[in-house]
This record gives C-alpha cells, sequence and structure tokens, in this order.
C-alpha cells in the first residue's frame, strides 16, 4: 500500500499537468474565466464534470473532462484509488493579461481529513 505522504507528489503532479500546455485548458479556461468576470476557475477533480459553468466552450469541456481523467491516471500511479479521497480541488488563476500564464493549486483532502497542498505556474 502506497505512503498517504506521497499524496503531495501526487498533488504536485496534477497541479503542474494542469499549469502545462500539454493538459489543453489554455487559452481556453483564461477566457471563460474572464466571460464569467472570475479571476480563477475552481474544477472539482471527483465530479462530472469538473468544471461547472453555464456554456462551457467544447475545448474546455473535453481539457476539463481530461484532466479529471490525468488526475484519476496520477492518483493511481501512485498507489492509490479514488477512494482514499474526500474531496481533490484544483483552483486555476490567471493573475496576468497573458492567457496562457497560469497560477494552478491543488488540494487533495483523504477520508481521515489529511490535506495535501501543491502550487505550479504555466512558467515552471
Amino acid at each position: 500500500m502506497a505512503r498517504v505522504s506521497t499524496l503531495a507528489s501526487v498533488a504536485h503532479n496534477i497541479a503542474h499537468h494542469a499549469a502545462s500546455s500539454v493538459s489543453w485548458l489554455h487559452p481556453h479556461a483564461c477566457q471563460a474565466a474572464r466571460a464569467a468576470g472570475l479571476g480563477e476557475l475552481r474544477f472539482d477533480l471527483l465530479a462530472a464534470p469538473p468544471l461547472s459553468l453555464p456554456n462551457v466552450a467544447e475545448p474546455l469541456r473535453l481539457a476539463s473532462e481530461a484532466l479529471r481523467e490525468k488526475s484519476r491516471e496520477i492518483l493511481e500511479q501512485h498507489g492509490f484509488s479514488v477512494s482514499t479521497l474526500s474531496s481533490a480541488l484544483l483552483v486555476m488563476q490567471f493573475p496576468t493579461s497573458d492567457e496562457h500564464y497560469c497560477v494552478t493549486g491543488v488540494r487533495l483532502e483523504t477520508q481521515d481529513a489529511k490535506v495535501f497542498e501543491k502550487s505550479s505556474t504555466s512558467l515552471g
């Protein structure tokens, strides 16, 4: 069985993936946030759909669903199942005018209330 402390690595890997260009969230997430008058988007990685905004454009809908699946893959690669978690939240912030720049933060909480938080940026 995997050590629970490994969930810190899981949180980091998810945050890093979401901030990277391979997540396909850019620039769609930033555009959706700005259109909704928001400075950030919140993705519930345990929910379907993970992004609860009205009228989510197809590229962002597909990218957010892929993010949810990639998060599950990362969790499983580290020896955990989704049932280990009571919540998994990714917050994506857009602090500049650059639609490709973001700050991501991931908060994972286990069923026994242990919390693991990590962040990343699209600049590395």
